[in-house]
């Protein structure tokens, strides 16, 4: 192998490199000024200018250390006649100068696959310029015999190929087609290709670079050799294209184009991108250049070719994107068309195909490689990459809103999540991630919005992850990474599906789906996945319940149903072995029972589900509706108790809602004194007693002494409501304002939406109101309803003061009750702590909507 051939490829090799960090730092350093005030032409200017500048710099000190240690010629000077630049000279720095500012731009306007996919066509942009200018220096006097001298067929077959089979690696990537991009692009291959056929076409006589053989004693001498011829070379050009450079940026500052400000901002923080995007453009320039000298124009632009195959397989590798089918075979057919291109290589296989049979194979190979490239393109409804859209280096497609009630049907895609602390990252689309069908995508959560992980353009997966999690730890931003866990909730609310709504109608409380849709959507929906049966990969056991310890000693029936029910989930607990919390559980006494001595002796099944939990936790793991159940807990021996109010509490997603309720109390109590609330939409909820009960009549007196004044309906929570209410009034009830919501809790909520206030017997007919923002007033029929409304700070009216009072009006009502609105949302935020940590002790997020309250 000749000391040609190995400069050659040592020089390649560099080249190749070098280019590679070129380009991706370019496209961080854009993707970094994206938000800013510098424009996609400013940005081009500027770093052209620097990579210019910086360049022709540091190769005249590495000239003029040369020749401090003894090497000769190495004046950049001594390229040009008389020490100055010819016509010539001049017109190549200046086209290279255009080439790189081309070149950036189609970095700022698109993206980097979009700029090689169309730089594929410099070769042929080199093979017509070489025969037009070797027409040009014959005069117009050309046959094909010279045509064939300058580019044979067998070199222009061998570009069709390559160029076919890159254009099939390259078209995986879904791209947004920018039309300045693409503009930019062609001019810049246009603008190189024009700079090397000139570049070795001003000196006719000047032949490529001889490097004779040698033996290992000359190895170093010439390659220093060429290294020197390389530099000068680099030198000449960038020198003559800074100066250029600084010709265009002047005048665009001058007329205001470019400010100062502008400048500022691009230099503030200029960091790693820049720097690279600088230095390893001179770097890669060098490189190139000193090929270039080494070869003819024709071989450089193959080999530019072979850079941009080396960047997409160093992104298949590097990034861990899989080639498809397409890319297989369009890299195959690229390495073919090097082949063909070098008949030297393999003189037997070609010598033995005809030209005839060689043209035919070529254009099977091109066009089918063509059409196979185009149609591997995804559309725009595949978003396994998000559009190449220049968009920052980090940044998200937001994800569909979800809550855990899909994740039966449809699982958290997130295989991990990443959790942002105080860092501002960007939304990189406008359209959102079609989860279906992927489940190994890596989000971000940024406050309340979750979305799927956009790094360098391209989402990001499993495989690709460990790039990001890099960028995301050497830029210093703090970050949390947080695994998806499986996770099984006993007393979950279901999906709305046919058969859960079936089994919703056989509840004879509807406001057991209000507590259940809060405990279910408490969890992080984007970082837990619900499962039914416990697997390898479940992380945790959440049960959630409400009335479960009952000491009705009067009521054995119900007492043995509650001490089964408990023992049941006692055996789950201990079955699954899991971590495992509590969500709403709750104690049921008498009114007026003495809570301080109640315990749970002779409630063994009792016990041993609070034992089961315990011996699970090491921190307070229990939620309790309050402190009753707490008090009751600890009479019995336990500690992990917490008087916590129903999960029902964490429903509502808004920020202030303690504010936004004491607003509209005042609106409902300014419209009261006005013209007695005519027009407000009031909800009545019936209290749970049976018609027999002595509290059932004044209740009901009450309820329809407001029902007469104001736009009212009944909601009903009960089986027997309907009927207990019809007998009450004899059906002066208008049927129209009886609502019952008997299988699902969505339309509930919606309907609830629409009104201004609701006075209620019942907890979860309140809370139904105030978790849609709607102001309302408990008047509790028992201690579990008085434990919840003391728990939560919830707006009370006493039963015992109905008894004694008689209220005509709702503002009568409102006058009596007293309410802190500021502390009834500190109490929900400390309760949302509360829930944070508990969540946390067994390795599960919070919602993240309910964080972002946290974290305001």
């Amino acid at each position: 192998m000749s000391i040609k051939v190995v400069a050659i490829s040592t020089f390649t090799v560099g080249w190749y490199w070098t280019s590679s960090i070129n380009a991706v730092a370019t496209q961080e350093l854009v993707g970094h000024h994206s938000d800013s005030e510098v424009t996609p032409i400013s940005l081009a200017l500027i770093l052209t200018l620097s990579q210019l500048a910086v360049g022709g710099i540091l190769s005249i000190c590495v000239l003029l250390g040369m020749k401090q240690i003894g090497f000769a010629d190495t004046s950049v000077f001594a390229n040009w006649d008389q020490g100055w630049p010819s016509k010539s000279d001049v017109m190549v720095g200046f086209l290279h100068y255009v080439g790189c500012l081309c070149t950036n731009m189609g970095f700022a306007y698109g993206s980097a696959s979009l700029v090689q996919v169309i730089k594929l066509l410099e070769p042929i942009e080199t093979l017509v310029l070489t025969v037009l200018v070797t027409i040009f220096r014959s005069r117009g006097k050309i046959s094909c015999s010279t045509v064939g001298e300058v580019v044979s067929l067998q070199q222009a077959f061998g570009t069709l190929i390559i160029i076919g089979g890159t254009s099939m690696l390259l078209s995986q990537n879904s791209m947004k087609i920018e039309p300045r991009s693409v503009v930019a692009a062609l001019a810049s291959g246009f603008c190189m290709s024009s700079r090397n056929v000139l570049k070795k076409s001003v000196a006719p006589n000047e032949k490529e670079m001889a490097l004779p053989r040698a033996g290992p004693s000359h190895v170093s001498n010439t390659c220093a050799d060429v290294f020197t011829k390389g530099i000068k070379t680099f030198c000449s050009i960038t020198l003559i294209a800074a100066i250029s450079a600084i010709a265009m940026l002047l005048p665009s500052m001058i007329a205001g184009s470019i400010s100062p400000q502008q400048l500022a901002v691009f230099f503030k923080d200029p960091g790693q991108p820049f720097a690279k995007a600088v230095f390893f453009h001179c770097g890669y320039n060098v490189a190139s250049i000193t090929v270039l000298s080494l070869t003819s124009a024709l071989v450089h632009s193959l080999l530019n070719v072979g850079k941009r195959i080396v960047n997409v397989l160093a992104v298949a590798v590097v990034f861990g994107v899989p080639l498809t089918i397409s890319g297989k075979v369009g890299l195959a057919v690229a390495a073919v068309g090097t082949l063909v291109y070098n008949k030297g290589a393999f003189p037997r296989l070609l010598n033995a195909c005809s030209y005839k049979h060689l043209a035919l194979v070529v254009l099977i190979l091109f066009f089918c490689s063509i059409n196979l490239g185009i149609k591997a393109i995804p559309s725009e409804n595949d978003l396994t990459l998000v559009s190449e859209k220049v968009a920052p280096l980090l940044a998200y497609v937001e994800l569909a809103p979800r809550d855990l009630l899909a994740t039966m049907a449809a699982a958290s895609p997130c295989e991990k999540t990443v959790i942002l602390d105080g860092h501002e990252v960007s939304r990189g689309s406008a359209f959102e991630y079609d989860m279906a069908g992927d489940d190994n995508i890596i989000c971000i959560q940024i406050g309340k919005v979750v979305g799927a992980a956009v790094y360098m353009g391209r989402i990001v997966q499993r495989s690709t992850f460990s790039v990001m999690e890099k960028y995301l730890t050497e830029a210093s931003i703090p970050h949390r990474i947080v695994e998806r866990k499986d996770v099984i909730i006993s007393g979950r609310y279901l999906p709305v599906t046919k058969e859960s709504n079936a089994q919703r109608k056989k509840d004879g409380n509807k406001g057991n789906f209000v507590w259940q849709y809060g405990a279910t959507n408490l969890v992080n929906p984007y970082t837990t996945r619900l499962v039914t049966k416990k697997n390898n990969e479940t992380a945790a056991y959440i049960v959630a319940s409400a009335n479960l310890f009952l000491f009705r000693k009067n009521e054995p029936h119900l007492e043995k149903m509650m001490i089964n029910m408990a023992q049941s989930m006692a055996n789950t607990v201990a079955k699954y072995d899991l971590p495992s919390i509590v969500l709403g559980i709750g104690a049921q006494v008498e009114f007026g029972e003495d809570v301080s001595t109640v315990t749970m002796d002779g409630y063994d099944s009792y016990k041993q589900l609070l034992r089961e939990v315990e011996s699970r936790q090491k921190s307070k793991s229990i939620a309790v509706r309050g402190d009753v159940t707490e008090r009751i807990c600890q009479n019995s021996g336990f500690t992990h108790c917490l008087s916590m109010g129903c999960p029902s509490l964490t429903i509502s997603r808004n920020m202030d809602l303690g504010g936004v309720l004491k607003e509209k109390w005042d609106v409902v109590r300014h419209e009261l004194k006005k013209d007695g609330g005519k027009k407000l939409k009031v909800v009545l909820a019936l209290p749970a007693l049976q018609l027999s009960n002595k509290d059932y009549g004044p209740a009901l007196d009450l309820l329809m002494a407001i029902y007469e004044q104001h736009d009212c309906y009944f909601i009903l929570q009960s089986n027997y409501d309907r009927h207990q209410l019809s007998t009450y009034t004899k059906g002066s009830v208008d049927k129209s304002r009886v609502l019952e919501y008997e299988d699902q809790v969505e339309p509930w909520f919606g309907f609830m939406k629409s009104v201004d206030f609701v006075l209620s017997y019942r907890i979860h007919g309140a809370m139904a109101g105030i978790i849609n923002e709607v102001p309302a007033v408990i008047i509790p029929t028992d201690f579990r309803i008085l434990e919840l409304v003391n728990a939560m700070k919830l707006p009370l009216l006493p039963m015992e003061k109905t008894k004694t009072k008689k209220y005509f009006s709702l503002l009568s009502i409102l006058d009596d009750v007293s309410i802190d609105f500021d502390e009834f949302e500190q109490n929900r935020r400390d309760k949302l702590k509360q829930y944070k940590r508990i969540l946390g002790d067994v390795g599960l997020e919070i919602d993240p909507a309910l964080d972002a309250i946290l974290l305001q």
